[in-house]
């Protein structure tokens, strides 16, 4: 083996190390070479190098978390992210006149509204930024579960009770699997006083890279329903998408 290619198997492994935290707070090293497949004297000499700069920390029982650092990292990423957004925002809102939000999940079960543009008209819909919000419903919950690991799908369904948030909700858990199929397949996802009764939601992945991703960003307009012209509808997915790539490629 070359040593350029022994050098990009220790870096993919590297990160496949810190993957394995995105779900489990702690781990010890036999965990980490097991969930690996490699030997425990190649994880040592990863996590020991992760250890010593500081990306990793160790309790008293020799199980490793993350260290304080990805914290500092995370708040360098976000704002970037809404900085490079926001005027590909702006000018959708100003195009489609509804309300825009960008929103980020890092576990399956939930995600977070980061940055928006409100409508300029004055009945509009506006979100709670920060506050978790359930994937399993609602155009921008269904997108960023769609677009998650999909081996996560049967424990965010089959692991909560659904309840409905309106006469909507897709409750019946066998439906809500071939919805996510679907959302895949098309690329957007709509909702119809799924959440909010009264309001169509219509949302799209952005920086979608993996099928099998463990961290997601998604796009999302609201109309409100006496507002909303079903003609419009293949008129507001590709203005999304379009927003979408844009934001993608200059992330």
């Amino acid at each position: 083996m070359s040593s350029k290619s022994s050098g990009s198997l220790v870096a993919e492994r590297t990160l496949q190390v810190i993957l394995l935290f995105q779900n489990n707070k702690k781990l010890t090293l036999s965990e980490i070479a097991k969930s690996l497949e490699i030997s425990n004297t190649a994880t040592h000499r990863i996590v020991s190098t992760l250890w010593e700069q500081g990306f990793l920390l160790r309790d008293e029982s020799k199980r490793y978390m993350l260290g304080s650092i990805f914290i500092k990292l995370a708040q360098m990423v976000e704002p970037n992210l809404r900085n490079t957004a926001l005027p590909i925002m702006k000018k959708l809102s100003k195009e489609t006149q509804e309300s825009i939000y960008l929103s980020i999940s890092h576990n399956p079960s939930y995600y977070v509204f980061i940055e928006g543009v409100e409508s300029p008209h004055p009945l509009k819909w506006s979100v709670d930024f920060g506050n978790p919000a359930s994937t399993y419903a609602g155009a921008g919950g269904k997108t960023h579960l769609a677009f998650h690991n999909e081996d996560r799908w049967s424990e965010v369904i089959h692991g909560n009770d659904l309840t409905p948030y309106t006469n909507n909700t897709i409750i019946d858990k066998a439906k809500l699997l071939n919805e996510l199929e679907t959302i895949r397949t098309q690329g957007y996802a709509i909702s119809k006083s799924e959440r909010y009764q009264g309001v169509i939601a219509i949302s799209v992945p952005v920086n979608n890279i993996s099928r099998q991703a463990t961290s997601t960003m998604a796009l999302s307009i609201f109309i409100p329903e006496y507002r909303f012209e079903d003609n419009k509808l293949d008129f507001y997915i590709s203005m999304l998408m379009k927003a979408a790539r844009e934001i993608t490629l200059k992330l």
